[in-house]
């Protein structure tokens, strides 16, 4: 059978998809009235069916139950499962004890972490027996486990001493190597200190001896100038010496009026002013 035939014999109300609509019923507007010859909507929906076999409606197609899951049997709880009671949550910031137990992807586990604060995990500590009175002794499970967590803990100091211990080393020797090179630092600049105080004192003395050379070269150059001069004044005075000598010499002459001594006088005047000047001892 094709499709389209069993389309049209699933919309024929005398076909199998159909049934009779049972006297008292409530007709719906869905439902096919049957003349005889063929069927119709029935016109009286809301009303009740007085007539049996008369009215077809539709069989509806009923969904096929979803398949529930099988029910899982709920896990048994222990007293050794964190998940149980008897059992609390370890509040976030809480010093973690060594019999706490941290929430992992595959179960519980215990901590790895005692000591320290607890984080964003889940961790679990089973709740503790109530004493029944302060002045009673405690157990040596107790003081078993109390035991466990001060070496934790002092296990954990000790790491951090050691740590702080090798950082302290390393800025020791940070501060060895920078007081070195500083020290060295400070010997080259007090070397270089002292060559410039060389070099200083070298430049002094030679700008002194510039200095001096150039005083004595300015003197040697004064020397024949002054010479000369002191020259021309001895020879200019000298001259009006001789020439003051003369002139008294000649006083006496000029007063005897006598023309043949003064004759013989002018003759040999040059010879009298050499010897009144000294020049007829050289």
């Amino acid at each position: 059978m094709s499709d389209e035939q069993q389309t049209q014999q699933a919309d024929d109300p005398s076909g199998d998809g159909w049934r009779d609509v049972e006297v008292g019923e409530i007709l719906q507007s869905s439902d096919m009235l049957s003349d005889g010859t063929r069927f119709v909507h029935t016109d009286a929906a809301g009303s009740r069916c007085t007539w049996q076999g008369v009215y077809r409606r539709r069989i509806e197609q009923q969904a096929e139950p979803e398949p529930q899951p099988e029910p899982q049997p709920e896990p048994q709880l222990t007293p050794d499962d964190p998940s149980g009671p008897g059992w609390r949550d370890v509040s976030s910031g809480e010093i973690l004890h060594v019999d706490d137990m941290v929430k992992r992807d595959n179960g519980w586990g215990r901590t790895r972490a005692a000591g320290t604060p607890a984080g964003y995990q889940r961790y679990r500590r089973r709740i503790e027996q109530q004493q029944p009175s302060d002045s009673e002794p405690e157990t040596m499970d107790d003081l078993r486990k109390r035991l466990a967590e001060c070496e934790v803990l002092l296990a954990e100091s000790n790491r951090k001493v050691t740590q702080l211990e090798d950082l302290v080393g390393s800025l020791r020797a940070i501060n060895e190597a920078q007081e070195k090179a500083f020290e060295a630092a400070g010997k080259e600049n007090t070397d270089l200190q002292h060559r410039l105080n060389v070099v200083a004192t070298e430049w002094a003395e030679q700008a002194e001896t510039i200095r001096r050379l150039q005083i004595e070269l300015d003197a040697a150059q004064q020397v024949p100038q002054a010479i000369a001069d002191r020259f021309e004044e001895g020879w200019n005075q000298g001259t009006a010496r001789a020439v003051e000598m003369v002139l008294e010499w000649l006083e006496p002459i000029q007063a005897v009026d006598n023309e043949h001594l003064a004759n013989e006088t002018l003759q040999h005047l040059p010879q009298i002013m050499r010897h009144l000047t000294g020049l007829a001892q050289d």
